[in-house]
This record gives C-alpha cells, structure tokens and sequence, in this order.
C-alpha cells in the first residue's frame, strides 16, 4: 500500500513538474513597453508603425519600390523572443526563402513593406500581429517577437 502510494505522489509531481506553463497576460500597454525598453537595450533607432509594429533600418536597399501584399518576397529572418530565445532561423548557410507576403503573420505584412530589395533591418512585433493570445510553435501567447530580416528580392 505504501509503494502505491509514494508511486501515486511521484506521478502526480511528475504530471505537475511537466503542465504547461501559464501564460502571462499582456496588455498592449506593457507590449508596447517591453519592446520601448528592449530597443533602448540594444541602443537602436527604431520608427514605429500606425499599428505600433517597430522596425530598425540596418541596411536601406535600392530602388524605391516596396512590396505590396500581393508580392512573393524573398527573405533570411531570425526570429526570437524578447528574452532572445531563438525559435526559428534560416541564416546562411541556408537558402532565403520565398513566401507569398499575404499568407504571413500581420507583423511581416506591415513589416516588410518598410523595406527595399537589399535591405536589412530588425521587425519588433507586438503579440496582436504575431501569434497572439495562443502562441505557436512553443511561443508562448502574448509574447512580442524580433526578427532580423533581409528582403533578398520580391517579385
């Protein structure tokens, strides 16, 4: 009986130690915040969007011309976390990769079109244009992204 028992504990801290965690709810507020202080950081100069959607210019491309929605871009991105906990890459060595720019999280939508063919730079999205309150891919709901970007080309 007391095997069971003491087997029946151990389970229960085991089923415990492994739940998910509890998603810290986010205002759009303490967003906004977090990303304000994160740039300060890094000691970079960001423009924000209409949709507070902030971006950094490392490299400002050629041409004029910007994509549109309807455009297949190419891109190398890194995306990560405030706490810079990396959660998706295609750096060199890898290949860029193509997307229709449409299908994307809103932030890309809104995001890429502030660059030029050639250019570099950082996207800092709020969590209401990323992956909101339920998180993707273990992101955790209400969690602000960075991504360092390089629009290749667009077509």
């Amino acid at each position: 009986m007391k095997k069971q028992i003491l087997w029946l504990l151990a389970l229960v801290g085991l089923m415990g130690s492994t739940a998910c965690k509890k998603t810290t709810v986010l205002t759009p507020a303490e967003e906004d915040a977090l990303i304000k202080a994160y740039i300060a950081k890094k000691g970079w100069t960001a423009q924000v969007t209409p949709e507070g959607i902030y971006y950094v210019t490392d490299v400002a491309g050629s041409g004029t011309a910007t994509p549109a929605l309807s455009s297949y871009v190419t891109v190398y991105y890194k995306g990560y976390r405030l706490d810079e906990t990396v959660f998706d890459s295609n750096i060199a060595p890898k290949a860029p990769i193509e997307f229709l720019l449409r299908n994307l999280i809103k932030g890309w939508q809104i995001g890429f079109q502030k660059f030029k063919s050639g250019g570099k730079g950082k996207l800092l999205i709020p969590s209401a244009y990323a992956y909101g309150s339920s998180g993707s891919n273990g992101i955790p709901g209400y969690s602000p992204l960075v991504f360092e970007i390089e629009l290749v080309s667009f077509k």
